[in-house]
């Protein structure tokens, strides 16, 4: 009976550390992976302020490595798919991988009294920064309000909670649940990333200024939101921060 236990007990530690093993790796592959984007941000803004400009090789370099993050498979959705965004989704990375963080966006959660809401991240239509979509009904009439964390309007104007007349209670209920205030932590994270593109005085209409911009988002951020030829689903959405 001892052999059998023992028996069981490492099959089930073979099986536990084989569920765990991938996304361990995955998780310290791409911080392996951050550290060489830095490094190479930090050799490709020594070439600026020495020569004007980053040489076309460190650029290369810097594309490719960008593109191996693959991209956050939470931003696939309807609007996504309308606005034709070139999106190379990667539906093997793990949702726990340590950097692709994709808790509670583009999930519906449930409000209470016919309410539900959805975070979304920043994407490649006219709702260019972090935002919600709030939905339920005002008056027996369905109404959806579309709106950024910062309590602007997205997906055109009008459309925020209190445009749609969204009752108060829910409103503080959208904005007290932690997904909100987790995607409030990283829209800061994001704009800490502007400000460093703001320093090295980056043209956004340039590839290769964008291409810099975009190292930079990944790397204070942690979140591919495209890949990196699709250059003005980025432009859109780092200009907007």
């Amino acid at each position: 009976m001892k052999e059998v236990s023992k028996f069981i007990l490492g099959i089930l530690i073979v099986f536990t550390f084989g569920a765990i093993a991938p996304s361990y790796t995955f998780a310290n592959s791409n911080e392996y992976k951050v550290t060489e984007l830095n490094n190479l941000l930090e050799d490709i803004n020594v070439q600026i302020e020495n020569y004007g400009e980053a040489d076309s090789e460190k650029i290369s370099q810097l594309e490719k490595l960008i593109n191996e993050f693959g991209v956050d498979t939470d931003l696939i959705g309807e609007e996504i798919i309308k606005e034709d965004v070139n999106l190379n989704v990667d539906s093997e990375i793990p949702k726990d991988s340590g950097l692709i963080s994709v808790f509670g966006f583009n999930e519906s959660i449930d409000l209470g009294k016919g309410w539900k809401m959805t975070v979304h991240r920043p994407h490649g239509s006219n709702a260019t920064k972090y935002h919600t979509h709030v939905k339920g009904k005002v008056n027996g009439k369905t109404v959806e309000a579309k709106e950024a964390l910062d309590g602007s309007s997205t997906h055109g104007k009008g459309n925020t909670m209190s445009d749609k007349k969204v009752p108060k209670s829910i409103q503080d209920k959208v904005r007290n649940h932690k997904d909100f205030k987790k995607a409030k932590a990283e829209e800061a994270d994001a704009k800490k990333a502007k400000k460093q593109m703001n320093a090295k005085k980056l043209d956004l209409s340039k590839t290769t200024d964008l291409i810099i911009a975009i190292g930079i988002f990944i790397a204070v951020v942690g979140v591919v939101l495209f890949v990196t030829t699709s250059f003005p689903a980025w432009a859109a959405v780092l200009l907007a921060l």
